[in-house]
C-alpha cells in the first residue's frame, strides 16, 4: 500500500483479512473483494470492517452472520456482527503494543467498559445492501451501508457509513501490482508475524525489492531484545544512515553536559589570575 510516491506500507493478511489496512479501506475491501473470505468465516470471529483493528478493542469482538441474495453476488445482502465475549478477549492480542501511559490506560478503560455494558448476542454492527447493479450474471452492490449500533456503550453512540457504486464494467484484464521505486521508505508490519512484541519496523530499500521479513529476526533479536516504542508502535530503525545523526546528537548532549564544568573551570582560572595580580 502506497502512502506517497516514496513511502510504502507492507503487511500480510491475517487468515485472508487485511487487518492492517485503515478502516475505510477495509470497508471497501469487505464490500467488493471479500466474498470468499465471508463464506469461509460464517459465524466465526471477524474484525468489523471499520475503525482501527490495532487500536480499538471492540473491532475484534464479534462473530459474523451473513445472508446472501444470490451465489453470483460479490457480497452478502446483509451481514450482522454479533458481540461475543470470547472473541473480544481473544481479539486483544491483535492490538498494537503501547508504552505505559495515558493512551494505554484509556484503552484499558475502554476494554473494561465495553465488557461491562454488553452481553453475548448484542448486535454491534450491520452491513446491508439496499440496491444492486447487474454486470452480466454478477451482482454488484449499488447502494450499501454499515451501521454501528452501540447504544449500550458509554463510549461510542453509533456511526453510519454509506457507499455507492457509480459505475461497474466487466473486464478481462488482470490487475497489475504497482512497481516500487528503486529507493523507497518502507513501514513493514510483517514483523509482527515473527516478533510478536513489535508493531512494525521502518527501513529503506535501494533496489526496489521488499526483503523477506525473516532477515530482520537475527538483527532485531540481538541488538534490540526488548523493543522500544516510537509513537504508538514499536518501531526499529534498520537504516544505517540514521546511526551518524544519532552519534552527532549524542556528542552534542555530551558537550552541553560538560558546558557548566568548563565554565566553572574558566571562572576558577580567572579568579586565580586576579589573586596573583593583587599579590
Amino acid at each position: 500500500m502506497s502512502q506517497t510516491k516514496s513511502w510504502f506500507f507492507v503487511s500480510t493478511a491475517k487468515e485472508g483479512y487485511p487487518i492492517n489496512l485503515d478502516g475505510d479501506e477495509r470497508l471497501l475491501w469487505f464490500a467488493y473483494c471479500a466474498s470468499s473470505y465471508i463464506r469461509k468465516n460464517e459465524r466465526k470471529p471477524v474484525a468489523i470492517p471499520f475503525s482501527e483493528a490495532r487500536i480499538f478493542p471492540f473491532v475484534n469482538g464479534c462473530r459474523m452472520h451473513a445472508r446472501w441474495r444470490s451465489d453470483a453476488d460479490i457480497c452478502p445482502e446483509e451481514v450482522t456482527f454479533v458481540y461475543d465475549l470470547k472473541s473480544f478477549k481473544d481479539g486483544i492480542k491483535e492490538l498494537s503494543f503501547e508504552p505505559p501511559g495515558d493512551f494505554l490506560d484509556r484503552r484499558d478503560k475502554t476494554y473494561r467498559l465495553f465488557i461491562d455494558n454488553h452481553k453475548d448476542g448484542d448486535v454491534i454492527a450491520v452491513f446491508k445492501v439496499s440496491q444492486w447493479r447487474q454486470v452480466g450474471d454478477i451482482g454488484i452492490p449499488h447502494l450499501w451501508e454499515l451501521v454501528f449500533s452501540l447504544e449500550n456503550s458509554p463510549i461510542i453512540n453509533g456511526m453510519r457509513c454509506v457507499g455507492r457504486t457509480e459505475d461497474a464494467t466487466n473486464t478481462a484484464d488482470l490487475v497489475q501490482l504497482p512497481l516500487l521505486p528503486q529507493v523507497a521508505e518502507i513501514t513493514d508490519s510483517r514483523v509482527r508475524d515473527v516478533l510478536p512484541r513489535m508493531n512494525y519496523i521502518t527501513y529503506k530499500i535501494s533496489n526496489g525489492i521488499i526483503p523477506k521479513v525473516s532477515i530482520f529476526v537475527p538483527n532485531l533479536s540481538s541488538s534490540n531484545p526488548v523493543p522500544h516504542f516510537v509513537g504508538s508502535g514499536g518501531a526499529y530503525q534498520t537504516d544505517e544512515g540514521f546511526r551518524k545523526p544519532r552519534l552527532i546528537f549524542t556528542i552534542l548532549l555530551a558537550l552541553l553536559a560538560s558546558g557548566p564544568l568548563f565554565f566553572l573551570f574558566q571562572l576558577k582560572k580567572d579568579m586565580t589570575k586576579r589573586i596573583n595580580k593583587q599579590t
